[in-house]
């Protein structure tokens, strides 16, 4: 796979970033970026998508908790759609906070 298909696929949550690893035949320093930014969104889709479900139980605060983290949810989800309309054309998108974590060096 060329480095700019295995920036695309990143974005694919879970799958996504598995395959990348799996297939892609070097992982070049872009790629690496990508993948690090597309870990970090999914965990944070997942967490919110957790805590909304968790804190929704509570009556009335369950309901605005629910709401506000599946907004987090949906705003990270852009940011990822963004981003690898970014790496299909080669640039680099930076997410704020997201882009400074780094599990894969």
């Amino acid at each position: 796979m060329s480095p700019k298909t295995t920036s695309v696929v990143t974005y694919i949550p879970v799958i996504g970033f598995i395959l990348a690893l799996a297939i892609g035949d070097k992982i070049y320093d872009e790629t690496k970026f990508n993948i690090n930014q597309s870990i970090v969104l999914s965990f944070i889709m997942l967490a919110s998508g957790l805590c909304g479900i968790i804190l929704g139980i509570i009556p009335f605060l369950g309901f605005l908790m629910r709401f506000l983290f599946g907004l987090v949810g949906l705003g990270m989800f852009v940011l990822a759609v963004i981003a690898a309309v970014f790496a299909a054309t080669e640039q680099r998108f930076e997410i704020p906070v997201v882009s400074q974590i780094k599990i894969i060096n």
